[in-house]
């Protein structure tokens, strides 16, 4: 897999049925790219459009190489774009074996053999197809099928990385595994991925920037912390469902209590969960209501999560009793909503040192 060193420019607008697409975003090399929204919103009809599958006017373009441009009349074919694609309902060979299909994929990619970003005992080994090789795809189980269409984009090699819930028949401890390994291999080949989800703990999981889409418009794709404070202010997410992403390093497993313990910029943490190999990184989604704010170090509680950080700003949510403080620690943003009542008695206000409160229970299991 080989990227191709260029953002990927999608420029679409028009009608599909009842439903108008109006697309205008970038999506960088080495970087996925997660367009997010509720079902209905023209996620997949968009992602098709970028394959090549479905047209609506407009521009697009990955780099130098111009995919559509109507005002030029260039519209390139699916089969010649550099793509690599794994749609929530699998299109698999059903006369090739599992190892057939994904065989194929090497073969149509056209690309040297020598050094692609993931090979194929790697994507057979990491999606757990070992023992799937020599079965037909008609004998395999939901989850199963889209684990193959998964490694079948990804041993194409493609410069453009396009999936649509590609996981929503994975098991959640396999999809805990795969998503973080994605990020990866997206920044260590330079490939543009664009990843459809509805589901908030995957885009957490996967994504370095968050496209949001709402009756079919997306105005831009914005760092994915960044995103998610913002998502509240339209309707994708109830007022009650804002937070914060945190970036963390596994320190080590307490198998006996069920946790993991992280590093956060030399702060403890402490999460639900022992899978998380040592050293590795792990993204958390703290929802800002489940966040308790001090202006002394607590004692005596029983809350283990307690992490020191600096006021960035106070925000008032109006026609509520809420307002939402943003605090900062290391080069990270939590944000905690309380009441404008316990905000003003706390004194709160930009650079006035604070500690969060975080319950372990509160953790999204992401």
């Amino acid at each position: 897999m080989t990227g191709s060193g260029a953002a990927l420019q999608v420029d679409l607008r028009g009608p599909v049925g009842e439903l108008r697409i109006r697309a205008a975003f970038e999506a960088q090399t080495g970087e996925t790219t997660a367009i997010f929204g509720p079902s209905g919103s023209g996620k997949t009809t968009l992602l098709r459009a970028v394959a090549g599958l479905a047209r609506l006017p407009g521009r697009l373009a990955l780099g130098p190489d111009i995919w559509q441009d109507d005002r030029r009349g260039v519209f390139v074919p699916a089969h010649r774009r550099r793509i690599g694609f794994a749609f929530q309902e699998p299109a698999l060979f059903d006369h090739l074996t599992v190892g057939g299909n994904l065989r194929y994929a090497e073969r149509r990619s056209g690309a040297p053999e020598s050094g692609p970003a993931v090979s194929f005992a790697e994507a057979v080994e990491r999606l757990g197809l070992g023992q799937h090789l020599e079965r037909m795809p008609r004998g395999l189980s939901g989850g199963e099928r889209q684990r193959v269409s998964l490694a079948r984009a990804l041993l194409a090699r493609p410069a453009a990385l396009l999936l649509d819930e590609p996981l929503s028949g994975v098991h959640r401890t396999a999809r805990a595994a795969i998503l973080p390994w994605l990020r990866a291999l997206g920044e260590a080949s330079g490939v543009v991925t664009l990843y459809v989800s509805h589901d908030l703990g995957e885009v957490v999981d996967v994504a370095h920037r968050i496209a949001p889409i709402s009756a079919g418009a997306v105005t831009g794709a914005a760092p994915a912390g960044q995103a998610l404070d913002q998502l509240p202010k339209g309707d994708l997410l109830s007022r009650f469902e804002a937070g914060s992403v945190l970036t963390a390093t596994v320190r080590f497993p307490l198998p006996a209590l069920g946790l993991s313990e992280l590093d956060l910029g030399g702060q403890r943490l402490r999460v639900p969960g022992t899978e998380r190999p040592a050293g590795t990184e792990a993204r958390l989604r703290v929802r800002a209501r489940d966040v308790a704010l001090a202006t002394e170090a607590p004692t005596a509680i029983s809350i283990r999560n307690v992490l020191r950080g600096s006021v960035i700003e106070v925000r008032d949510l109006p026609e509520t009793p809420f307002a939402e403080v943003a605090v900062g620690f290391d080069d990270q943003r939590l944000v905690a909503r309380i009441t404008r009542d316990a905000a003003t008695e706390l004194g709160l206000e930009a650079g006035r040192e604070v500690f969060a409160l975080l319950k372990t229970v509160s953790f999204d299991d992401t």
